[in-house]
């Protein structure tokens, strides 16, 4: 299950039906203003995160490298850098964020001790649909 705020790109069907139908990933939103709160990234990694790659890596970058020439430059430094920076995220922090977030895994085990996961079937019927009269 991947819990998604309601940024306007999250919502939209095709990245939906993507994770979904592609990933096998059950999508679940979560209201506006709750995000700090209850996504465990947000959480337990971001601050950090965005540190490491403001402090650390984009200031290290530009010692050896120019800055960006243009808009598309600047998306594929900014991308190395965001890929690089949680390459450095430690496991022990994501599952500290997922504690303080008081999303703590509960349920079945396979033999490894990993959780069991499932994808649950989404109802066929959308909000407002004529048929539910």
């Amino acid at each position: 299950m991947l819990l998604l705020d309601s940024l306007k790109v999250h919502k939209m069907a095709s990245i939906r039906q993507y994770l979904e139908n592609d990933c096998a990933t059950q999508v679940l939103y979560i209201p506006p203003g709750v995000t700090g709160l209850s996504q465990p990234v947000d959480v337990g990694v971001m601050k950090s995160f965005k540190k490491k790659i403001h402090r650390d890596l984009y200031v290290k970058h530009h010692i050896d490298h120019p800055f960006p020439a243009d808009a598309a430059e600047r998306r594929v430094m900014l991308s190395f850098l965001v890929a690089k920076a949680w390459e450095l995220v430690k496991a022990k922090t994501i599952v500290k964020g997922f504690r303080k977030a008081k999303l703590i895994p509960i349920g079945p085990r396979d033999s490894h001790g990993t959780f069991a996961t499932y994808l649950q079937p989404l109802p066929d019927v959308s909000i407002g649909d004529e048929d539910e009269q």
